[in-house]
């Protein structure tokens, strides 16, 4: 008899095809353990059916789900609260999710236990080995900020303290939030958002055999999705070795981790439309901060016929 698995899952955003496929892989057996880290909606086509999905996992199998930037952000919109969060909402994809939930006539109609689902999502959770969290956590200990709600913003938004942190917190903590171009697998953290809804494939992490099961995005990206990588500007991390002779780094989609040198990390930020104007081996410069706050010059080149894919040469110290 084998042992029951544990699965975990993140950013999902929509993209029920994926989570569905991804769950007749593994085959999930009636005491399998599955952990999702929020962020199931918004930005793909099928929000409604990834709660539907979740709902029917709840009712079936030992599940935990927390709570995503995504999901706070369509409960402020559905309560009507006049802040940032709630105007955010539409501007993040928040149109896909409503669109998800229109019936025939065009009229908004979320479900109640869909409604439940949402207000009962955790904001955190941990096991012997592992902590759990949408984003990420600030450099404490893990008893000191685990049930405290002053550290919310942080677990469900932070990025560049808590990516370019060197702390050892007393469990590894597995986040999603910030999409990858592969699982981020670092000796503090593991990043599990591989930007499902950006194109890219959505990634399961098997606890139990250290796997990751992933699965394609097939679908054509909506006129909306394609509007939000236009505009959008990606995010690079490199970690790389300041000295005296140039060093190079591949960026990835979104973020590329660069692991094969030490001593700074840098993160760097280019406009993807300004990218795909440019021709192979045009280059254009960046300024970058390291994680001291000291500014260096970073050179982005094009080396093949996609505005991703960008060669990043640090030039002067």
């Amino acid at each position: 008899m084998t042992s029951p698995s544990k699965y975990v899952f993140t950013d999902i955003h929509g993209q029920a095809k994926q989570l569905e496929t991804i769950l007749k892989k593994i085959n999930l057996q009636s005491d399998d353990e599955l952990i999702f880290l929020g962020d199931y909606i918004d930005r793909g086509p099928n929000s409604k059916e990834v709660i539907d999905l979740l709902l029917e996992i709840q009712s079936k199998y030992k599940s935990t789900f927390l709570i995503g930037n995504h999901e706070q952000m369509l409960l402020s919109y559905l309560e009507g609260i006049d802040n940032p969060l709630r105007n955010s909402f539409l501007k993040n994809g928040g149109k896909a999710t409503l669109d998800s939930y229109r019936d025939e006539q065009n009229n908004l109609k979320i479900p109640i236990n869909h409604v439940n689902f949402f207000y009962s999502l955790e904001t955190t959770h941990q096991d012997n080995d592992f902590f759990y969290v949408h984003a990420g956590v600030p450099n404490l200990p893990l008893y000191e900020i685990a049930n405290e709600d002053k550290y919310k913003n942080d677990f469900l938004w932070i990025r560049s303290p808590f990516l370019f942190s060197d702390f050892i917190w007393e469990k590894k903590i597995i986040h999603g939030h910030t999409p990858m171009k592969t699982v981020d697998l670092q000796r503090n953290r593991i990043g599990l958002d591989t930007g499902a809804c950006f194109g890219n494939v959505l990634s399961c992490l098997d606890l139990t055999n250290n796997v990751i099961i992933t699965e394609e995005n097939n679908e054509e990206l909506s006129s909306e999705m394609k509007h939000h990588l236009r505009e959008k500007n990606f995010y690079s991390v490199f970690s790389v070795e300041i000295g005296s002779a140039l060093k190079e780094a591949s960026a990835g989609m979104e973020v590329g981790n660069i692991r094969n040198y030490s001593a700074y990390h840098i993160e760097i930020s280019y406009n993807r439309e300004q990218a795909s104007f440019l021709q192979e081996n045009e280059t254009f410069d960046i300024a970058v901060l390291d994680k001291e706050n000291k500014e260096h010059c970073l050179t982005m080149k094009k080396i093949k016929n996609n505005p991703l894919e960008m060669k990043a040469i640090l030039k002067t110290y």
